[in-house]
């Protein structure tokens, strides 16, 4: 028999080198050089930054420490005594005083421990700031579920499974690239089946705008300011703290350098260059089209293109270009506008006793498809001439990427399709790209956000609307072939939105001879609509997203201060309870009462009150709303943006001494229309008019929106 030894394995401490810029040297060096230094283009200002920025590195070699990171020497000291009063009391069980001591010392080594893990956390968690991101890394990485490495191990491609990494980044270059081909060519060849023929569009606008107006250094400090600090950087490593830190010495050159490119018409082609991670979504790891593309631009390119952007903004507000139905990438709008102006619509075709009902499009990879050739030929005839379409057209064209995964970077590849990701034009240039939506003739009224769009239909009848709504997308199907999108009929599904009582007959609904789903719920914008509308489904969605999170901050709670305690509850608790509250706050009270518990329940939990505490008492001592006085909040904050123009939406709310024509007792509050049924008498707006008319005059009026929500709070216990 032989018997089985302890071998003690030795295991090496893992270091790296952690590469630490000297800021305070780096813009010491840079102010010197920039002096004697000609920048003619963007890559000399690229080259002299990275060139001061590498001789101003310190490298640092850090070890990691095995166990965890709060034990501190003086507690591993007390460990050691820990054990060997225990040993102690082992080998002495009949000597009381070994044993009073070694609890003694373990109660103290527990309280060491906690404390340290306490004070620990507490820095971690203020280290995060105010950014999510890293927040949600803190919660995981102590109390919740490790994340899973980004390193993709293999893929497979026609059979074959790779698993080098230069494989393997090629492959996703050649695959993201080529998508926008690949969608093109499967619409050429059904526009050649289907016979479709014809222009894509009309020309909209008559003015025209042949220069863009130069920038100068209090526009170009102002973007600097606007600059996101958590941004990566893009193909050239040059940092947004880079380019805030060295703001003094670049401005000027910068300023030159984009009054050139806006002069000659031509951007720089040393800024159209993306980097590309590919990022896993759900499925399988192995299969390519299960990762979505992250793609990282310059932020120097960042900066030209926000210059390009306010001018483009300009020109488009003054000659009224902008769909009044798109709400997506516009300024003062957001989903809630989009949810608040559909919900009210459809609230009262309801409330009228009317069939309606919602298409939910489903367009294919619509950014990444985009025609470069067609969104020019809309670019020209919208009215961007000379230097503007110029730029335009040299910012679309000549554009290449290349895939990073890790250390391992593919080779460059053009890009002949999409608008560019991760960009700041990107999401303007799309608008455009589906601006003459408008003017194809259709009979729904449509609600888009960016590529999410939703066809809406009323009528009385089920047969007239089913004809209507065939009509009507055929006419939709034929015009996103023309500007070469595809629609994903298998994800494009509509709803029938009704009364309970009232029952509707089957309708059928095709796109190329495919019939559509009919659902009793989809979402839209992170809403889920209901065929009764009554926030059922939604609700229950935000029960679902909450409850996993609740034994995580049971975990947490003990090693985290009051303040943030708050700031957790505020991050992933009351942002769930927010969104879009206006419009799911008007469910039934059952509902509403569930969320209500709900939301007890988390602050019971991660402020450690007893169970039966009374809600009043919970509320009052921890300064946090009901759900109530924050619906009521959030009402009277949508109702000031709309009425001030601060956030977009179509409703047109009116005074009651408008709609009547004479004097009444409140003449200055605005209308609330009669309804028939629950469906029209809980619409959004009816209810935020309700909420806002009970305010006082002197918080009405109020000029300033901060000042607006402080006495709002005041008055609403929120």
């Amino acid at each position: 028999m032989i018997r089985q030894m302890n071998v003690r394995v030795y295991k090496p401490k893992v270091s790296f080198n952690l590469k630490i810029v000297n800021y305070k040297k780096f813009v010491y060096q840079f102010g010197n050089k920039i002096e004697i230094t000609k920048i003619t283009n963007f890559q000399d200002l690229i080259t002299l930054i990275n060139e001061t920025k590498n001789n101003s590195v310190n490298t640092k070699t850090l070890k990691i420490k095995k166990g965890n990171e709060w034990i501190n020497q003086n507690i591993i000291d007390m460990i050691k005594l820990r054990d060997r009063a225990y040993n102690k009391k082992i080998k002495n069980p009949e000597n009381h005083h070994f044993e009073t001591q070694f609890r003694q010392i373990k109660n103290r080594v527990n309280n060491l421990i906690k404390s340290a893990k306490n004070m620990y956390l507490r820095k971690k968690w203020e280290s995060t700031g105010t950014d999510t991101k890293k927040q949600w890394k803190f919660i995981n990485r102590f109390f919740g579920k490790q994340t899973e490495a980004n390193a993709i191990e293999c893929i497979e491609i026609n059979g074959k499974t790779l698993h080098e990494s230069t494989d393997i980044v090629e492959s996703f270059n050649q695959y993201f690239v080529g998508i926008g081909e690949a969608v093109a060519e499967e619409l050429n060849h059904d526009v050649k089946n289907l016979g479709i023929s014809g222009d894509f569009d009309e020309i909209l606008c008559g003015n025209m705008v042949t220069m863009l107006d130069l920038t100068n250094k209090d526009e170009i400090n102002e973007i600097f300011h606007e600059l996101k600090k958590n941004s990566a950087p893009g193909n050239d490593e040059v940092s947004v703290r880079d380019v805030i830190n060295l703001k003094n010495f670049i401005v000027e050159p910068i300023v030159s350098l984009i009054n050139h490119a806006f002069t000659t018409g031509i951007f720089p082609k040393e800024l159209k260059v993306s980097k590309v991670c590919p990022i896993f979504k759900k499925g399988k790891k192995k299969l390519m089209n299960n990762y979505r593309p992250i793609s990282v631009v310059s932020v120097l390119s960042k900066i030209v293109e926000k210059v390009i952007k306010k001018r483009m903004i300009k020109f488009l507000t003054n000659n009224s270009l902008f769909d009044k139905f798109q709400y997506g990438f516009i300024q003062g709008s957001s989903a809630l506008s989009a949810t608040f102006d559909f919900v009210n619509f459809v609230s009262k075709a309801v409330d009228q006793r009317k069939i309606v009902i919602a298409v939910s499009i489903d367009l294919s990879k619509a950014f990444d498809t985009v025609n470069i050739d067609i969104l020019l030929k809309k670019l020209h005839r919208m009215g961007f001439r000379e230097q503007f379409y110029n730029i335009l057209e040299t910012y679309l064209k000549g554009r290449r990427q290349y895939v990073r995964m890790g250390g391992t970077f593919s080779s460059m590849l053009p890009i002949n399709y999409g608008v560019p990701q991760g960009s700041v034009l990107g999401p303007l240039l799309y608008l455009l790209f589906v601006h003459s939506l408008r003017l194809v003739g259709l009979e729904a009224q449509y609600f888009t956000f960016a590529d999410d769009t939703l066809f809406v239909y009323t009528g009385e009848s089920e047969n007239d609307l089913e004809n209507l709504i065939n009509e009507d997308l055929d006419r939709y199907i034929g015009w996103l072939y023309l500007n070469k999108l595809k629609i994903n009929v298998n994800k494009t599904k509509f709803i029938i939105l009704k009364q309970k009582n009232k029952a509707v007959n089957n309708i059928n609904l095709k796109i190329n001879e495919i019939e559509l789903e009919q659902v009793t719920s989809l979402e839209y914008l992170g809403l889920i609509i209901d065929e009764y509308l009554n926030w059922k489904a939604h609700t229950n969605k935000i029960i679902s997203k909450i409850n996993p999170m609740i034994p995580i901050i049971y975990q947490c709670r003990n090693y985290i201060s009051l303040k943030t305690k708050k700031q957790i509850y505020a991050a992933f608790f009351s942002s769930h309870l927010r969104y879009l509250l206006p419009i799911w706050g008007t469910c039934g009270s059952v509902d509403f009462n569930k969320m209500q518990i709900l939301q007890n329940k988390i602050l019971k939990i991660l402020f450690k009150y007893d169970y039966l505490t009374s809600t009043n008492i919970l509320h009052q001592e921890l300064s946090i709303p009901k759900l109530e006085a924050l619906l009521k909040l959030e009402q009277c904050k949508l109702m000031y943006k709309i009425l001030k123009n601060i956030q977009k939406s179509n409703i047109v709310f009116k005074l009651v001494g408008e709609v009547h024509g004479y004097e009444t007792r409140f003449q200055t509050g605005f209308y609330i229309s009669n309804s028939r049924t629950n469906v029209g008498l809980n619409g959004p707006a009816n209810m935020a008019s309700k909420v806002y008319n009970n305010l006082s005059e002197d918080i009405r009026s109020t000029k300033c929106y901060s000042h607006f929500i402080r006495k709002c709070k005041a008055c609403l216990n929120a």
